[in-house]
């Protein structure tokens, strides 16, 4: 029983967004990390930190040409 309790917490805490702010607060992501999402996102959109680890992933495989 207390693996669905744990599913169901796992599940909001994954749900959960945050706003450009809070991401640039953060002391998850390094100064060139914050650097690029102060590029990237919306000052009035709110972010899962999923999305933005996937964002950060993207960038960094870019090649220069």
């Amino acid at each position: 029983m207390s693996t669905k309790k744990e599913s169901a917490a796992a599940a909001g805490k994954s749900a959960a967004a945050y706003a450009k702010e809070q991401f640039m607060q953060s002391k998850q992501f390094s100064a060139p990390q914050k650097d690029v999402l102060d590029a990237l996102l919306i000052e009035d959109q709110t972010y899962t930190l999923e999305q933005v680890k996937k964002m950060l992933q993207d960038i960094s495989k870019r090649t220069v040409s």
